[in-house]
């Protein structure tokens, strides 16, 4: 146990100690670290399942006029975007109850994501988004589709 205690230690030294010299570098000393991680929202933090399009605008607006000046640049509509039918817990059960193109892919919801109508997908969205000056992200699970 002691030497496992030991070995805790010094990786947190060592964790601690690197953390601290390439917070201290100056952005231009190395070109391949990023002076910050990448910092957006997530529709998952506030909405789960649930968010709409409008929700997501709502965000994109106070994130582009209040935070983007300090470095954050992305909005990522999280899981299950393509489920028309979302409860506020739990992951969907029924596996038919998904929006699907021809291919199997999915789809946005467009009882939730009114603009990806008529086959258009997140690019209106997406669109908006990057009007504003930000970055736009999906979350999607790899794979083929349980339907």
């Amino acid at each position: 146990m002691a030497a496992f205690r030991t070995r805790f230690i010094l990786s947190l030294c060592f964790t601690l100690t690197f953390t601290f010299a390439v917070a201290q570098q100056q952005p231009s000393s190395n070109p391949l670290l990023a002076p910050t991680p990448p910092m957006g929202w997530n529709s998952w933090d506030s909405y789960g399942y649930t968010v709409l399009e409008t929700e997501v605008k709502a965000n994109a607006d106070y994130l582009a006029a209040h935070m983007a000046a300090s470095g954050w640049r992305y909005v990522v509509v999280d899981i299950e975007w393509y489920t028309p039918k979302v409860k506020t817990h739990g992951y969907i059960p029924d596996p038919s109850n998904v929006t699907l193109d021809a291919y199997g892919r999915f789809i946005p919801a467009p009882i939730r994501f009114p603009s990806a109508k008529n086959g258009l997908g997140f690019k209106p969205l997406a669109d908006y988004v990057h009007s504003k000056g930000l970055k736009f992200g999906i979350h999607i699970m790899r794979g083929i589709p349980r339907k």
